[in-house]
Formats: C-alpha cells, sequence, structure tokens
C-alpha cells in the first residue's frame, strides 16, 4: 500500500507568568506624577471580565506605547452606531423636558488618596428631583458596562456636590435593541473604591491570556500571550 504525506499542527501556549511584576526593562514608559485611571481601565475587572490588574495598573502609572487598532473599519462602525444612539436619546429627553449635557459637558476628574479618575457618561440628564446617567454602547452587552455606569454614580456626587444634591441618581446602559436599568447598590461603591486603591497601589504581577491579550493596548508587555503553530509531516499507511 502506497504511503502519503500528512500534517499535523501542534499548538505551543507560552511558559505562564511567573506570578511576580514583569521585567520592563525596555518598554517605552513615562512616568505620570501621580496614579490616574480612566474608568474603563476599571470595569472589567470589578465585572470579572478582564483578569490582567497589572494592565491596569501600568496605565495609571504610566503613559505607555499602545497597539495600532486591529480592525478601523469595526470600529468605525462601532463608533457610529453609538453616536446615532446618543444623539438620538438626547432629543428624546429634551422632547421630555429634562435639562441634558452630551460627553465632553459630562467630563469627570476625581481625586482620591490611591488615585486620581477620569470619565466621561455620555449623557447626563435632570429633571425635577432625577439625575439620569446614560451610557451608550454599539455592540453586545457586557457586564463591564454596567460598572461603568455603576462607577458614574458612584463619582458624580463626589465632583458635582451641589448639582446632585436631593437627588435620586439612576442610570442606564443603552444598546440598539434594549435600555438596561442600572442602581448602586451600598457595596457596589466598596468595590470600586477597592479596585481603585488595587491599581493606584503596588504593582501586581500579570495576568496573561489569550483572550486579555488580543484587546489590550499594551504593546510591549513582555508575558504578552502569543501562541505558536507547529506544523509536522507524517507518513500514514
Amino acid at each position: 500500500m502506497a504511503k502519503r504525506a500528512t500534517k499535523r499542527q501542534t499548538r505551543t501556549r507560552p511558559t505562564p507568568a511567573s506570578g511576580r511584576p514583569p521585567d520592563r526593562t525596555g518598554m517605552t514608559l513615562t512616568p505620570r506624577s501621580a496614579p490616574y485611571a480612566w474608568v474603563t481601565w476599571l470595569t472589567g475587572l470589578i465585572a470579572g471580565e478582564d483578569h490582567c490588574a497589572w494592565a491596569a495598573w501600568l496605565k495609571a502609572h504610566y503613559q505607555y506605547r499602545r497597539r495600532p487598532i486591529d480592525n478601523p473599519d469595526a470600529l468605525s462602525r462601532w463608533m457610529a452606531t453609538h453616536d446615532a444612539l446618543v444623539m438620538a436619546r438626547v432629543n428624546t429627553l429634551t422632547v421630555d423636558g429634562w435639562a441634558v449635557s452630551v460627553e465632553d459637558q459630562n467630563a469627570l476628574t476625581v481625586h482620591g488618596e490611591a488615585a486620581t479618575i477620569g470619565g466621561k457618561p455620555d449623557i447626563v440628564a435632570a429633571r425635577d428631583d432625577r439625575l439620569l446617567i446614560v451610557d451608550a454602547k454599539g455592540g453586545r452587552a457586557k457586564h463591564k458596562y454596567i460598572w461603568q455606569v455603576r462607577v458614574y454614580l458612584a463619582l458624580l456626587p463626589l465632583q458635582w456636590p451641589e448639582r446632585c444634591a436631593g437627588k435620586q441618581l439612576v442610570g442606564h446602559v443603552e444598546y440598539p435593541d434594549e435600555i438596561v436599568d442600572v442602581t448602586l447598590a451600598p457595596g457596589d461603591a466598596q468595590r470600586i473604591y477597592e479596585t481603585i486603591k488595587m491599581v493606584g497601589g503596588p504593582e501586581p504581577p500579570t495576568t496573561p491570556s489569550a483572550r486579555g491579550c488580543k484587546y489590550c493596548d499594551i504593546a510591549e508587555c513582555p508575558d504578552r500571550w502569543a501562541e505558536t503553530l507547529t506544523t509536522t509531516a507524517e507518513k500514514t499507511p
């Protein structure tokens, strides 16, 4: 019987991280004067959808070199959907008598003991005794989007105490096909503040994974997950 050659592919995973902070030698980093974190660097950790605290820690403590965007076309479409959702909701709220501020008008900077936190809710609207925070998302639903609005609910009274005084704060995550109500329970604020303290504190180890590293924008992480695919030939009778 004639023999034919076949190919077998073997996937080799990278060596697991050491459980210690990585060697940052050779990385293009500029230290910040004090820890600073954007809200979205925290929310995946709070929600349990992101697991590498080191990535958020590095961003909070350093300016860093970013990876190029993998799919600019998809990002552009996501942003177009997002912007359309925001404008449609602004129009609806305005017609209903809400006083509405949008995006850059809502920029917040809250200074804390562990870090300064920055963010920008898409919509903040006030009517009577209610203050509504809306964040629009053009893609599929994720728990971290709910936590993003919860962080805004926790931080806005610290940024604008007079604006929030006497108001019932409520939140929405708005998707193309649904609106999700968001509330802030007593334990939620503590969970948020613990994450801020972790990101602003001592350097943690990396936690690389195929999914986490795929979406991480840190260009020079020494522990980045990078699988290799090896092809070998063998003869089959």
